[in-house]
């Protein structure tokens, strides 16, 4: 079997974290954290706090697993598409919305 990784950056301003959303999604479908960075300081220095992690997940993937993975990306793919779609055509007036 091959092991794959992802890299995801994870960050925070104090407000909701950006990239944790994305995080627990690869979590709930198998990925496992093998390796993670501290919480720290990231940015340029201002006045605004902004903490950032770099975390790499992996999975073992058989044929099966990978095909999964596949169609999962185009199903996310399809959503991003249709949603874009759906905003323009309720910011066009001339198009129904």
């Amino acid at each position: 079997m091959k092991t794959h990784q992802k890299a995801f950056f994870v960050a925070t301003d104090g407000g909701k974290p950006q990239g944790l959303d994305e995080l627990n999604i690869a979590l709930g479908r198998g990925w496992r954290v093998a390796h993670t960075t501290p919480l720290g300081g990231a940015g340029a220095p201002t006045d605004a706090l902004c903490l950032a992690a770099l975390v790499i997940v992996e999975r073992e993937e058989n044929d099966t697993s990978a095909a999964l993975a596949g169609i999962e990306e185009e199903a996310e793919d399809f959503v991003d598409e249709i949603v874009a779609q759906s905003v323009k055509r309720l910011e066009d007036p001339t198009d129904g919305g």
